[in-house]
């Protein structure tokens, strides 16, 4: 059994780009929706405050599947590069990793239009009720209610936001510059033939 290297480089990339979209991501959700809850995660778990942790849980379980969903179109960025010419570069790996980056911002501003998108619409709806301020208070039911639409909502945009990121990767371009920055094909050195084509010329006597 033979191992791919290709294989190999591809899912170490790919692992990579996920533990940092991941903690970037994460980063993110404990920060800015401690704001929106007006109570950190610390304080929450210090006090006991199931709500606030249910739901902070859930927005990061919610923002981390539409950002992941940048991974897979840089990591066939990536291969369409590599399978061009069966060879890797380093300006290859500058480019998926720029695409990589792009692509997780722009996932990144997607999901948290998304997010707070529904978030806004559902309160929108429930007006007569403070959904934040019942979870600051405590309130496991308005926790479990807004986690429940969170991620039913996230199931839905999933398919798209994979879709629209990799509507965004130019498979073609990044084919063309692979076979165009190729390593030029080794040369074998042939024996001089003679002139009536029977062959190689004999070797000289000492």
């Amino acid at each position: 059994m033979q191992i791919n290297p290709q294989l190999i480089l591809f899912g170490f990339y790919e692992l990579i780009v996920v533990v940092l979209c991941g903690i970037l991501a994460l980063s993110w959700v404990f920060n800015v929706s401690a704001k929106m809850c007006k109570i950190s995660v610390a304080d929450a778990v210090k006090q006991g405050n199931v709500a606030v942790c249910i739901f902070l849980g859930t927005l990061a379980l919610c923002i981390l599947q539409l950002t992941t969903e940048s991974v897979d179109p840089s990591v066939d960025a990536l291969r369409t590069m590599v399978q061009a010419r069966d060879h890797v570069s380093t300006p290859m790996l500058g480019i998926a990793m720029g695409y990589s980056i792009g692509l997780f911002l722009l996932s990144v501003v997607v999901a948290l239009a998304l997010v707070h998108g529904t978030l806004y619409v559902t309160m929108l709806v429930t007006k007569k009720i403070d959904e934040t301020g019942e979870i600051r208070n405590g309130n496991v039911a308005a926790a479990i209610f807004l986690s429940f639409i969170l991620i039913s909502s996230t199931l839905i945009y999933k398919p798209a936001v994979r879709n629209v990121l990799g509507a965004l990767v130019p498979y073609e371009m990044l084919n063309k510059f692979a076979e165009e920055n190729a390593p030029p094909p080794s040369e074998t050195v042939r024996p001089p033939q003679s002139t009536d084509g029977n062959g190689p010329l004999p070797e000289a006597a000492p």
